[in-house]
């Protein structure tokens, strides 16, 4: 039996593209530069036509106050005033359509990162979510569920999210979709990198959150998160305040001894540049050549698609952005992370099992209580309603959560 789907949610995307289709201005004839325009349903909408549309859309409609990490008022406790989309650049916007100051450059440096000094109570938990332009549904559908879903209405000033997201191939802010320019302005929640995005980019991005979490939140702890999983925060809050907060790493340890490094060979592909992004590209798998990972051993390490790691971890994460000598590109990010911290005894928050299966297979719902791994937006909204009632996680759902390939 499918899940039923949240109606909120369709309304939200259907809200999105109506706006996009509905008031942008097409009667003014303008041109700017030729960077800046896209096409929707085969209408090409000038510079001035998204220039007018979001001015007017942003002076009309602020930001709701969804959550403390939506909000801008800094003087609340816990809430960050990080809200790093700006888009004056390209936009015409009054001063006084804000009743806060302008937010930070979109693009992350280390301008922009010191800019944003530690906050008078910073956030337990800094959330930071690795995604793409394309994968709208699934932020829209973490926004609407899990990032909204903690029983305790404390456990919403202890944390702070964003979505990481990076540059389109052309490597301008200005060609980014517009439902993402409209959805970033909309949420604020969307931090760009200054590089064209790519699976290979993958560890970058996860520095640079950590870096985030670290410099800009100040946060106890550092959440790095995919998009397409699902995570019970009661859950994980529950686990952090039994343990002591340093030296903590979670959440699926996989034994280094159990793994063999995977390289192209294995899969019945020549080694090389050509067949390991062949991999990545087909079956989103990660294969490591011996000039990037010469051992045939790795550490105990924490499963990629969920890591949390506490602020004296995070902090040595952080630091890889500043030693270009460290290869980054072609090492999945949970392997370096663990090459980095470099072993030991780490804390792990107990935040019950885990429901997890390799890429292209299914997650059976029964299998997990407090982090789902690859599963499909729209069942989301089933683990969330589900929550919120008090049902079983499982209730209305088949044996198996779809895999969450994109």
């Amino acid at each position: 039996m499918q899940p039923p789907r949240n109606a909120r949610a369709l309304r939200c995307v259907t809200l999105i593209i109506a706006l996009a289709l509905i008031f942008v201005p097409t009667s003014i004839n303008a041109s700017l530069p030729s960077s800046i325009s896209t096409t929707v349903e085969g209408n090409e909408l000038s510079s001035l036509h998204i220039q007018a549309f979001l001015s007017r859309y942003v002076c009309d409609h602020p930001p709701p106050i969804l959550l403390d990490s939506w909000n801008d008022d800094v003087s609340q406790p816990g809430v960050t005033p990080y809200s790093p989309f700006r888009l004056d650049k390209y936009l015409v916007i009054q001063p006084e359509c804000f009743s806060v100051p302008p937010p930070s450059p979109s693009i992350i440096n280390d301008e922009s990162l010191d800019h944003y000094t530690s906050l008078e109570i910073p956030p337990v938990l800094s959330i930071g979510i690795i995604s793409a332009e394309k994968n709208t549904a699934h932020r829209l559908s973490i926004r609407s569920t899990w990032l909204n879903s903690a029983h305790s209405p404390e456990n919403h000033k202890y944390f702070t999210h964003k979505f990481f997201l990076a540059l389109p191939a052309s490597e301008r802010l200005s060609d980014l979709p517009l439902q993402v320019l409209l959805e970033a302005i909309y949420f604020r929640d969307i931090m760009i990198q200054p590089f064209p995005d790519s699976y290979l980019k993958t560890p970058i991005k996860s520095i640079s959150l950590f870096d985030h979490g670290v410099r800009a939140v100040g946060a106890y702890y550092i959440l790095r998160v995919n998009d397409d999983v699902y995570v019970d925060l009661d859950k994980v809050f529950e686990g952090l305040k039994s343990i002591v907060p340093s030296r903590v790493y979670g959440f699926l340890n996989v034994e280094g001894d159990e793994m063999r490094i995977p390289r192209p060979r294995y899969f019945g592909v020549e080694d090389g540049r050509e067949g390991q992004e062949r991999l990545l590209k087909e079956n989103r798998a990660w294969t490591f050549l011996e000039e990037d990972y010469f051992s045939d051993a790795v550490p105990n390490f924490c499963q990629g698609n969920a890591i949390i790691l506490s602020q004296d971890l995070a902090i040595k994460i952080a630091t890889l952005k500043d030693m270009p000598w460290v290869r980054k590109e072609r090492v999945a990010d949970d392997i370096l992370i663990a090459v980095t911290l470099g072993g030991g005894e780490f804390r792990r928050p107990d935040v019950g099992k885990i429901g997890y299966e390799h890429e292209g297979k299914f997650v059976r719902c029964n299998s997990g209580d407090g982090i789902w791994y690859n599963i499909h937006p729209e069942y989301f909204y089933a683990l969330h309603e589900n929550k919120i009632s008090g049902q079983d996680w499982c209730h209305g759902l088949d044996e198996v959560l779809c895999c969450g390939i994109q």
